[in-house]
């Protein structure tokens, strides 16, 4: 389960920012046996659904923003706005150096 909306509140204030990238890590424990990086072109995503039934997507928004912002990829937040409805969903986070 995820933190308090409260102690992740704590965690922004006190660190920071926090940056997402389209990767996980693949010796990850948390993510390794369910989540997997597949291509983000069109067959590639009919071929998926195919051979493994419904699969939830997070390329798409990513991509999007990396196309779209001239910071390589990077966007930025209004703190404390819940601007585009990030702080609704946000659990936690990794800080970047």
């Amino acid at each position: 389960m995820g933190a308090s909306p409260f102690s992740t509140w704590r965690y922004l204030v006190h660190h920071g920012v926090v940056t997402e990238v389209n990767q996980f890590k693949k010796n990850s424990k948390h993510y390794n046996n369910n989540a997997y990086i597949i291509k983000s072109d069109p067959h590639s995503i009919m071929d998926e659904v195919y051979m493994n039934g419904p699969i939830e997507l997070s390329f798409t928004i990513y991509e999007l923003l990396a196309n779209q912002m001239g910071w390589d990829g990077y966007f930025m937040i209004r703190r404390g706005t819940n601007e585009c409805g990030i702080e609704d969903d946000m659990v936690a986070g990794l800080l970047s150096k």
